[in-house]
């Protein structure tokens, strides 16, 4: 790497909160918000043209293990935590958020309370998939293209379809 392209990438991360060492941007990477974000050494975000969305809110965090990958398109929403383990690979137009912003029902102008997602080590998920509030994605699971994920995956399961449904142990 180059010294002009070292120093554009150190440019693009100056609003985390924690830089892991060869930490890499392709592309655009938008950080917004007035909370934390940390990343671990090695990883990767690779946002083409249409780039990556970290959003996250005042005393909100987001934390992005080491050797992580994130497509373009990602976009991660964090009103209290969302939290990638090590060698969490994020597939392109990827949406992960821990509020809903608005409740189903009654008032929709008050904010439900937020619910932390967690997503353990060597998780893939793929394109366009989507991550509610709550959501445990356990070690080593897969989630398939376009799956929208409402409920805890267990370890080692391959999961697809709306809601998300168990096909089999990986």
């Amino acid at each position: 790497m180059s010294l002009t392209q070292a120093l554009v990438t150190r440019f693009r991360l100056r609003r985390l909160a924690r830089c892991g060492r060869q930490v890499g941007v392709q592309g655009r990477l938008w950080v917004h918000g007035f909370g934390k974000v940390d990343v671990g050494d090695g990883t990767r975000f690779e946002g083409g043209s249409i780039g990556i969305d970290l959003n996250v809110l005042k005393d909100a965090r987001i934390v992005i293990g080491a050797r992580c990958r994130l497509g373009e398109g990602v976009s991660i929403e964090a009103c209290e935590l969302v939290q990638l383990g090590n060698d969490v690979t994020v597939g392109p137009w990827t949406k992960i958020l821990d509020n809903n912003f608005h409740p189903m029902q009654g008032n929709r102008d008050e904010r439900p309370p937020s619910r932390p997602v967690i997503i353990e080590d060597g998780v893939v998920l793929g394109r366009s998939v989507i991550i509610l509030p709550g959501v445990l994605v356990e070690k080593g699971a897969r989630v398939a293209d376009g799956a929208v994920v409402c409920r805890r995956v267990v370890a080692g399961a391959v999961v697809e379809g709306n809601p998300a449904k168990r096909l089999r142990s990986a």
